[in-house]
């Protein structure tokens, strides 16, 4: 790396007011501790470390003038400061790195990306932040409740960028969430908002008037989203284990399925209640308030709204892609696969249209990658269709859309030009498996009962280890079968009975639940409602905010339905919970 430059510049207030803005409406995980006008102020005015005023121009300085130049200058200083930092404590280094992760999304600095993640992970063990509310582990006794809340917001701000990573690629989560021991944020239109700084420019004033009125178009919607998060990671988790040999029975792994199918449906159902809706037409809104934090009142909440309902139905899709997965030594049933291809194809539809309400509401320069490759899994779910005598025309349509829209997204974004590049590659897969099934008729004969089309008679292209994106070594491995003899050679069963247990195609019409969402043996299978009540404190009867108690957040971590873990017993389990 360079040497450390004395001074580079900073901008202009209004300049910082235009990035910090349009920072809150791009990359919500790395905002999420900020609070406006605390932050712009203290940029500005050069309060905060100079380490962490460079990692965030490094992100933020296109954002005023276009310029790029500047971009890798910012980081490279920016860690080179962090490195001789005398205050290794300070939890603004962690927060430093989330937007230096940021800046290499674009800029595909490989460099400056390892090194960022390198510097955060070891602040996150060294420190132990993950169990900043357990008051006899932590030292917190000089934090204030604001520094509290901030401190949990920059916690969460890092666990969102790791939780994506490790859904995206299926790789191990950096810190076990049954260790995790931080309440979830929460006032996020306060906090966000209502700082204390005396207003510096008309910018600011909508924001109290906003607060005094109760703005109606903001939510807390961070801590849904992190909830989002802790449930796709367990089931990933769960998919990861289910088709090793070495992990459990066939009927423990239909039934677990059923369980975790169970509560991700309920999951969605609270979204649907929770979240705003994405119906409204947000360019109006751009015309508007084009230049106004009003503009962020709406668009930021809409964003992270989008984000976790497309989180949500890639959960559920990935669910039931697993159930397409076939294995030797597997029992399976026709009518299991083709209701879980039903639920692929619509899922992955539902992903794809709310994407184009995304392109058609969103302008290009706000679509950037964290809201991009959620759509990857759906267009890959649709390749399926593409070899057929026409029954599936529209899949093909929709197909077709979505890698035109891709492209003219990577006009800006070379990252969706790459995800295009993987989706054909795919999809050529497919296309020789399907071409060498054509040659034996007779056993395309035999997939007929497994098919929803007149052509539907190859195994679809799905992955036995939750992602298509989990790549690090024998890439073709992670594919079940695409040879029609393979598929078709296990014995039937009877069927797992998992079709009416989701309810999947209407949001509105989910599987309702008065049961908490991210689970646990005693909270979620036949606990006595009573006595939880008694000994935490609380109602299993709750909404998704009730989580953000720090003792419940511990439960549903700590009593998981996780393929190694259940296999201690119960009394173990609460033993080391209660041995602080």
């Amino acid at each position: 790396m360079s040497e450390i430059q004395n001074e580079l510049p900073i901008p202009s207030r209004e300049g910082i007011e235009k990035m910090a803005f349009k920072l809150a409406q791009i990359y919500l995980s790395a905002m999420t501790p900020a609070q406006f006008p605390d932050f712009i102020d203290k940029i500005y005015n050069k309060v905060y470390p100079k380490y962490f005023i460079y990692a965030v121009l490094s992100a933020g300085i296109k954002h005023i003038n276009n310029d790029r130049s500047m971009e890798a200058t910012y980081a490279k200083n920016s860690l080179e400061l962090i490195k001789d930092e005398k205050d290794s404590s300070n939890p603004l280094i962690l927060w430093a790195c989330m937007f230096l992760i940021s800046y290499t999304a674009e800029a595909h600095d490989g460099k400056t990306n390892s090194f960022s993640q390198v510097i955060a992970n070891a602040f996150v063990r060294r420190t132990r932040i993950y169990q900043l509310d357990i008051k006899k582990k932590v030292n917190r006794t000089n934090l204030s409740e604001k520094d509290l809340e901030f401190t949990r917001r920059i916690w969460w701000s890092y666990y969102n960028t790791i939780a994506a990573d490790t859904i995206f690629n299926c790789r191990f989560h950096a810190i076990d969430q049954r260790d995790i021991m931080v309440k979830l944020p929460k006032n996020d239109f306060l906090w966000r908002y209502g700082g204390l700084v005396t207003p510096k420019s008309d910018y600011f004033l909508d924001i109290y008037k906003s607060i005094q009125e109760g703005d109606k178009h903001y939510k807390d919607i961070y801590g849904v989203n992190i909830q989002t998060y802790v449930l796709f990671i367990k089931i990933i988790s769960f998919l990861n284990k289910r088709w090793r040999k070495n992990t459990f029975d066939e009927d423990t792994s239909n039934r677990y399925f059923k369980k975790y199918l169970n509560i991700v449906n309920q999951h969605g159902q609270e979204l649907v209640e929770t979240l705003p809706n994405l119906d409204s037409l947000l360019l109006e809104t751009f015309e508007r308030f084009k230049g106004s934090i009003k503009l962020n009142f709406v668009l930021e909440s809409s964003i992270q709204s989008y984000k976790t309902h497309q989180l949500y139905r890639s959960m559920a899709m990935r669910m039931y892609q697993s159930n397409l997965v076939r294995d030797s030594d597997m029992q399976i049933h026709p009518e299991d696969v083709k209701t879980a291809k039903l639920k692929c194809l619509s899922l992955a539809s539902n992903k794809i249209e709310l994407f184009f309400w995304l392109y058609k509401n969103i302008p290009v320069d706000h679509i950037k990658f964290s809201v991009t490759p959620i759509v990857t899994d759906g267009a890959i779910v649709l390749i399926n269709t593409l070899f057929n005598d026409g029954t599936m025309k529209s899949y093909e349509s929709l197909y077709d859309k979505m890698i035109k829209t891709y492209k003219e997204v990577g006009e800006k974004s070379k990252v969706a030009l790459s995800i295009v590049s993987f989706i054909n590659f795919i999809a050529d897969i497919k296309k020789k498996a399907h071409k060498k099934n054509m040659d034996s008729p007779k056993l395309l004969e035999q997939m007929k009962p497994y098919s929803i089309s007149k052509s539907d008679l190859d195994p679809w292209i799905t992955p036995k280890y939750a992602s298509f994106f989990n790549i690090s070594c024998c890439f073709i491995e992670n594919f079940s079968t695409l040879s029609t003899a393979e598929y078709s050679s296990p014995p039937l069963k009877e069927s797992i009975g998992f079709k009416d247990s989701s309810g999947i195609d209407n949001d509105k019409n989910l599987v309702e639940s008065n049961e908490v969402v991210a689970g646990s043996f005693e909270y979620f299978f036949g606990s006595n409602r009573v006595d939880l009540e008694k000994k935490y404190g609380t109602s299993n009867v709750n909404s998704l905010p009730t989580l953000r108690r720090s003792d419940l957040f511990t439960i549903i971590n700590r009593y998981d339905i996780d393929p190694f873990y259940y296999r201690k017993s119960i009394s173990n389990i609460k033993s080391k919970f209660f041995d602080f």
